[in-house]
């Protein structure tokens, strides 16, 4: 669900996304995304989002939107171990925009 989040966000805002608006290095603090465009917008609510959903500990998104075939990849990271997981987990999603 959470991975999807950040693909309809893109999907709303096509230009944004394949101009490589969205597309970041894994981000673990809200506070790292700077700016007001949109995509910085959704990006930093998406990982305000990540962080209460699945733990301030290890929780970082990342985005990697190929802007010529237009698939989109969205990983997610989090430490599962506070739910008595394995540790450290990765969700990685590709679709098309």
């Amino acid at each position: 669900m959470l991975s999807y989040y950040i693909m309809d966000a893109m999907r709303a805002d096509p230009v944004n996304a394949q101009l490589g608006n969205y597309n970041r290095a894994a981000i673990c603090n809200p506070a790292g995304v700077v700016g007001a465009a949109l995509s910085d917008n959704n990006l930093r609510h998406w990982v305000q989002s990540l962080r209460g959903s699945l733990g301030d500990t290890g929780t970082c998104g990342q985005v990697n939107v190929d802007a010529i075939s237009g698939n989109v990849t969205v990983t997610i990271t989090w430490d599962d171990s506070r739910a008595g997981g394995l540790g450290a987990q990765t969700f990685v999603t590709t679709s098309r925009l």
